[in-house]
């Protein structure tokens, strides 16, 4: 809805969601009406964890989204809590006649960015307690909806034994060979990760040169050999070439040096085309740069004649 009012020939149109929230923001401005609104409506468990002598500041932050900010608003403030951490109080508005379904999983969104931001932008490494309350003063009454996460979920039941729990890990650093060769086909993906973590995986394979024979029967072997090329290429022994390394490798298990040998030059093919395509691409940035700082011709006409993306070309141009 939207109240118009005419002053001569002028005529200005204010959204009344726009007057709900500026009314609020203004009223909830001052310390004294934002301490007593946040003690009045905290649980009484929430009040206690925040230290009053300090009262909570309003921020300049906002995290409601742009195509939502004519539905909702919200407030942050920051506060210190009684253990002496900072902490923060989120406030979501909502100022629309139809209320949202959704609603406290896009207040689990703005939290999380309201964490990342005190994380990134604050240089902090810990995420801080953030205390929620929603505002809500549409037509239905009372809230239609529930307010309890899972309930955004199409199985609320499912999702509540499983979603937000403790991360389920694969720790690779305390699982033996011996266990990791019971994965099945998983299991030299998992083997050459775990000890790629060492100096030399080719020095550790040779401890079980079985283990690259079985590498050379599952479907990813290309994938497993270029990884060990690229470990050792990059680890202590990074001065050897690729030729060489794989020589190494196919000295393990004589049987399967011709499969090897066969795989190595696939991924040699496969890098020499790599090459010339980076190469030619290359060639066509030379080019544009010369139009654009040489030749002075205009961005459009550079990207007509060359093939190159408006923010490729923009790019040069810097």
């Amino acid at each position: 809805m939207q109240l118009v009012f005419k002053s001569g020939t002028m005529v200005k149109s204010i959204n009344t969601s726009q007057l709900h929230d500026g009314l609020f923001k203004e009223g909830l401005s001052y310390t004294d009406s934002s301490v007593d609104f946040l003690k009045f409506h905290l649980k009484e468990e929430a009040v206690k964890l925040i230290d009053w002598k300090e009262p909570p500041a309003l921020t300049k932050t906002n995290f409601v989204d742009q195509d939502l900010s004519q539905t909702h608003s919200d407030l942050v403030f920051q506060c210190k809590l009684r253990s002496k951490r900072d902490g923060y109080i989120y406030v979501l508005i909502e100022h629309q006649s139809t209320p949202d379904e959704l609603l406290s999983f896009r207040v689990l969104y703005y939290i999380f960015s309201l964490m990342n931001e005190h994380i990134k932008k604050q240089g902090n490494k810990k995420l801080p307690v953030v205390l929620n309350l929603f505002l809500y003063s549409g037509k239905k009454s009372p809230y239609p909806y529930p307010l309890d996460i899972y309930s955004c979920f199409e199985d609320p039941d499912l999702a509540r034994k499983w979603i937000f729990k403790p991360l389920e890990i694969i720790d690779l650093s305390v699982l033996s060979e011996e266990i990791l060769l019971q994965h099945g086909q998983a299991d030299m993906l998992e083997i050459l990760l775990k000890y790629g973590q060492e100096p030399s995986i080719v020095e550790r394979l040779k401890q079980s040169p079985v283990l690259l024979e079985r590498l050379m029967e599952r479907t990813y072997a290309k994938s497993g050999i270029n990884y060990i090329l690229g470990v050792e290429k990059t680890g202590a022994k990074k001065g050897k070439s690729a030729k060489q390394i794989l020589k190494d490798i196919g000295n393990l298990v004589p049987d399967k040096k011709d499969e090897i040998m066969s795989v190595a030059n696939q991924l040699r093919k496969e890098g020499l085309q790599e090459g010339k395509k980076e190469g030619k691409k290359e060639g066509i940035f030379t080019v544009a740069r010369n139009m654009l700082h040489n030749l002075h011709m205009g961005i459009d006409v550079v990207q007509q004649a060359t093939g190159l993306s408006h923010r490729e070309i923009v790019s040069l141009t810097k």
